[in-house]
Parts: structure tokens; sequence; C-alpha cells
């Protein structure tokens, strides 16, 4: 079965990149009274973007698998 849901990757790739540029809006502002809130939103974005970013990759490790015959799609057990 091929990987039809080409979309997915896509679409958690675009939230890896506005996580990566709202970390970088968030690190140009930590100046000032507000710095103690700025850093904690950045390292919660932070670690968003680097789970977005493991969950891309799981998806294309387990569609290569998928197309490699490596393993079977749920659907066709």
């Amino acid at each position: 079965m091929r990987r039809r849901e080409w979309w997915r990757s896509a679409l958690t790739a675009g939230w890896v990149i506005a996580g990566a540029v709202v970390a970088i809006l968030l690190g140009a502002g930590t100046s000032g009274e507000w710095a103690e809130v700025l850093a904690s939103l950045l390292g919660f974005a932070t670690a968003i973007t680097v789970i977005a970013a493991a969950v891309v990759n799981w998806e294309h490790i387990v569609g290569d698998a998928q197309n490699a015959g490596l393993i079977v799609d749920r659907g066709e057990r």
C-alpha cells in the first residue's frame, strides 16, 4: 500500500518551521522585565519543535519501511 497521507508530513514540517520562527522571535526579546517569561516560552517552543521534528522523522521511517515491505500496515493484517 502506498503512503497516501503525504500531507501529514508537509503539515508537520510547516509546524516545525513555524515553531523555529517563533523560537527565534522569542529569543530576540529576552531583554528586559519579560525576559523570564519569554525564556520559558522559548523553552516550550523549542521542546514542541523538537517533538514535531521527531514525528516527521518517525513518519518517514515508517513510510520507508512499509514501502520496502518490512512492516505490514494495520489494515492489511
